[in-house]
């Protein structure tokens, strides 16, 4: 029985290498630098492998674990914690968007159908952008600008960190 099961779980592993996200093949614009990045769409194979992981774990794993309403609330939020962790992108709108989603990850996993977590990765990516063009945008500004006219070296004080050398009183010495 192990044997199999690390077969299992090792073809599961070596199709997920082979299996990727397939972009959406429209109309490119004609400026790439200002062109989002083409939208991912599940392909039938990840829906597959998203089908067998869900039974592999319901019958064979050692603690079966049903995909249910918790466990789709546990995938939901893994998944939003994995994307973005430190709360840099998604915006309470997006996540208020995203909440009817958060019972129903189970179902559509088990109807084959994965566009609810490609859209919430699609929105991330979407945010993502959106905050690396403002900065690009903000570092060109900043750049641009005249340089500061004060800077530490040129004050009259000394950096941080280093006093100023005294002469130290040598004992027996007359002065």
């Amino acid at each position: 029985m192990k044997k199999q099961m690390l077969m299992v779980a090792l073809a599961f592993a070596m199709s997920a290498h082979v299996v990727t996200a397939q972009p959406d093949k429209a109309a490119a614009p004609a400026d790439k630098a200002a062109a989002l990045p083409a939208q991912l769409k599940p392909t039938p194979a990840q829906t597959q492998a998203a089908l067998w992981a869900s039974r592999v774990l319901s019958r064979y794993h050692y603690k079966a674990m049903q995909l249910d309403d918790a466990m789709s609330a546990k995938i939901y939020d893994n998944y939003l914690k994995s994307l973005d962790s430190e709360k840099l992108y998604f915006t309470q709108v997006d996540l208020d968007q995203f909440a009817p989603a958060r019972m129903k990850l189970d179902d559509a996993i088990n109807a084959e159908d994965l566009t609810l977590p490609f859209q919430i990765y699609a929105t991330y990516q979407q945010r993502f952008y959106d905050r690396m063009a403002y900065a690009a945008s903000w570092w060109a500004r900043a750049s641009s600008s005249s340089p500061p006219t004060r800077s530490w070296k040129s004050t009259a004080r000394k950096p941080p960190g280093r006093r100023p050398r005294t002469r130290r009183a040598t004992c027996g010495a007359a002065a």
